[in-house]
């Protein structure tokens, strides 16, 4: 594996970690318009757009962690390696290679289930906090809310469907990649 291509790895990988954010950021701006639709909270109109700018931002860091690496790693100047006078010297990261030889491919696998693993960690037991919290509000007659519940539902099938659609999922990573390799080598 050559050293540019572990740069490659790890920003794709924090690309992920900004993803697994997006994720955990999304029902609280639903609740927000919710909230905000429904009335109950006429303050929650800067926060909807606080959260809407941030998830925006997110989303922007995640796309150019995910699919422009190459633009990262030319921004940071980590594609040059430095020698032993402290120099940088052009093209030397691309063509260092790393003792061991580890597949893009494997490494993006990890990665997916340790984020997935950490959301269905965080999830499932939010879960039944809220069923229990739901349960106990129907007994006392008060109206129950129901959306974190949902919210809770959804990110846990997100990370059931982030485990069994990975292949897809990394060969659509690798194959936007391997396109933006091509368009700026011509």
């Amino acid at each position: 594996m050559k050293l540019k291509s572990l740069y490659d790895v790890i920003l794709k990988i924090f690309g992920l970690f900004f993803l697994k954010d997006i994720i955990d950021t999304i029902p609280l701006l639903f609740s927000s318009v919710l909230g905000y639709i429904e009335g109950n909270n006429h303050d929650s109109g800067g926060l909807i757009v606080l959260i809407l700018i941030s998830t925006l931002l997110y989303g922007y860091i995640t796309y150019l962690f995910v699919f422009k690496t190459n633009d990262i790693l030319k921004k940071l100047k980590l594609d040059s390696g430095l020698n032993h006078n402290n120099t940088i010297l052009e093209d030397e990261a691309e063509n260092e290679q790393l003792s061991f030889d580890v597949p893009t491919s494997l490494v993006l696998t990890i990665s997916f289930f340790v984020i997935a693993g950490v959301i269905l960690l965080d999830q499932i037991p939010t879960v039944f906090r809220q069923l229990f919290l739901f349960y106990k509000e129907a007994k006392l007659s008060v109206k129950s809310d129901y959306s974190l519940i949902i919210f809770s539902v959804v990110k846990i099938v997100l990370a059931l469907l982030l485990i069994g659609e990975r292949k897809a999922i990394i060969n659509f990573i690798e194959n936007r990649q391997q396109k933006n390799v091509e368009t700026e080598n011509e």
